[in-house]
């Protein structure tokens, strides 16, 4: 017999809902003036880092954090980690881990499979970013399962969000979405599904048998005084087989100035999924104004863009007059009296050699939790648009 138990977080209580990954991010104004002494940021993302089986480092795609790099047995979907910038902008992208047998281009590039598939992971995507007095990291996997002896750990959707901002001249962070992993013992066939709450940490929970344990967003607040904040969705420990994972990790810290808007460059992050011909529809995006930077996967067609060309609108003017010319279906602005929550939007556009446009998608932000955010796609054997289902989409970087 199968049986199910719940388990979940919240400040001070266990309560019971198992619901996908929602987002609680929000852009606090910044201040226009100069600054005498800019303020400063550091920061770093990765999808996935850690040690496996106890063994060396084998495993390096798009790895661009050299200590985990050189010290993880696998690195997937890594930024830089930068560390008293003016200016943050960086991200990184794997399709998929392993390859499947015989299609490994699925995948982008051909890695070892160094566990035998028991570690099986899909849309991995991570950002590091400012703007204004902000700085932002951002991870995202859109399925992980690692298999140990006796218990299968599953999710879908891990995403994490780790935020450090001044507020005149004082210094705050906040990180953590809501997190929901299922633990299944395979020896007597029962399941265990636990949440953690956006800004909350989990308790340690213990894998069956005395195996190891997980801690779902360790190091999560949902807000505090503080210059730096690192956030891990899971966190995976299993002593007796060398395994210590940190998956969909953010980090973020700042040094404030006295006064200042640190830039003006405006960027959009996110991942989630819509619901297409009656499947979940995985995406995730980066990419900044007027600059070929950040990347666009789509999990259907197992699309991998790395360094599409932006357009950031922060008005609904100058967004419907370029729509005008376009196939896209934006959601019309709500009818009054209901309020218009529109955040930001953006267009990411990649062309061949040529300049033959291949694919364009939209994204829209409708401010928080994200439901009524909006993902639109078009490109080759993929034409697909709807709000999210699961997942954010952020704007950031107006100023003033």
């Amino acid at each position: 017999m199968n049986t199910q138990r719940m388990r979940r977080w919240r400040p001070g209580a266990l309560l019971s809902v198992t619901l996908l990954l929602t987002a609680a991010l929000s852009l606090p104004a910044a201040s226009t003036a100069a600054a005498a002494t800019p303020t400063t940021f550091s920061g770093q993302a990765t999808a996935l880092k850690g040690d496996l089986l106890g063994l060396r480092p084998l495993v390096s795609i798009d790895c661009k954090d050299s200590a985990a790099a050189k010290n993880s047995t696998i690195c997937l979907a890594a930024t830089q980690s930068f560390s008293g910038a003016t200016e943050i902008k960086d991200e990184a992208s794997v399709f998929c881990y392993p390859a499947e047998p015989g299609k490994s281009a699925n995948c982008a590039v051909t890695a070892p499979n160094v566990t035998d598939g028991l570690l099986v992971l899909n849309v991995l995507h991570a950002s590091v970013a400012t703007s204004g007095d902000k700085s932002t990291a951002d991870a995202y996997v859109a399925q992980f399962e690692l298999k140990v002896p006796g218990a299968t750990i599953s999710a879908t959707a891990l995403h994490t969000t780790a935020e450090a901002m001044c507020t005149n001249g004082t210094p705050s962070v906040r990180g953590g979405e809501k997190t929901t992993v299922t633990i299944n013992d395979t020896m007597v066939n029962v399941s265990e599904t636990i949440e953690a709450a956006a800004g909350t940490e989990s308790e340690r929970i213990d894998l069956p048998g005395g195996l190891g344990y997980i801690v779902l967003n360790e190091g999560a607040s949902s807000g505090r005084a503080g210059n730096d904040i690192t956030v891990s969705a899971l966190h995976v420990v299993v002593p007796t087989l060398g395994i210590d994972l940190f998956v969909a990790q953010a980090h973020a810290d700042i040094t404030c100035a006295t006064n200042g808007c640190a830039g003006t460059s405006a960027f959009v992050t996110g991942g989630g999924f819509i619901e297409s011909n009656g499947a979940k529809a995985h995406f995730a995006v980066a990419g900044r104004n007027q600059t070929a930077w950040g990347h666009v996967l789509y999990g259907p067609t197992k699309l991998h863009v790395k360094d599409p060309m932006a357009k950031v609108y922060d008005n609904r003017t100058d967004l419907k007059a370029d729509l005008e010319s376009t196939t896209f279906h934006a959601p019309p602005p709500p009818t009054p009296p209901a309020p218009d929550t529109f955040q930001g939007a953006a267009i990411l556009t990649w062309k061949d050699a040529s300049g033959n446009v291949l694919g364009q998608v939209l994204v829209i932000d409708m401010g928080e939790p994200g439901r009524s955010d909006f993902f639109e796609i078009h490109a080759t054997n993929a034409d697909a648009w709807g709000t999210l289902a699961g997942g954010n989409i952020q704007m950031h970087g107006r100023c003033g």
